[in-house]
């Protein structure tokens, strides 16, 4: 897995969404996630630290995918509404990486 030790970044503006996608992640053996609750507050985590992937709710603001990508973060945008849909997403975005 490309960049293991490095963290994933979870964007989304509700607690209970960025609480289920710890879990899955955590379900899933990724120990060490970050959040940010706003595009902007992502953009300024990407800017000091670097991430593996970045997970949002599937309707990310363009400028918080093209920031993810430019520092080499793999975008992976996946809803929460269906919790084992969300785990399949996950699941398959990070055996690709």
């Amino acid at each position: 897995m490309r960049g293991a030790a490095e963290p994933i970044l979870v964007v989304n503006g509700t607690d209970t969404a960025v609480r289920i996608a710890r879990g899955v992640l955590a379900q899933l053996g990724v120990a060490s996630v970050d959040e940010a609750s706003s595009g902007r507050a992502a953009i300024e985590k990407l800017r000091r630290k670097r991430y593996r992937a970045v997970v949002t709710g599937g309707a990310a603001a363009p400028d918080v995918e093209g920031a993810a990508r430019a520092r080499g973060a793999v975008v992976i945008a996946a809803g929460a509404g269906d919790i084992a849909a969300l785990k399949r997403a996950l699941q398959d975005a990070l055996e690709r990486l």
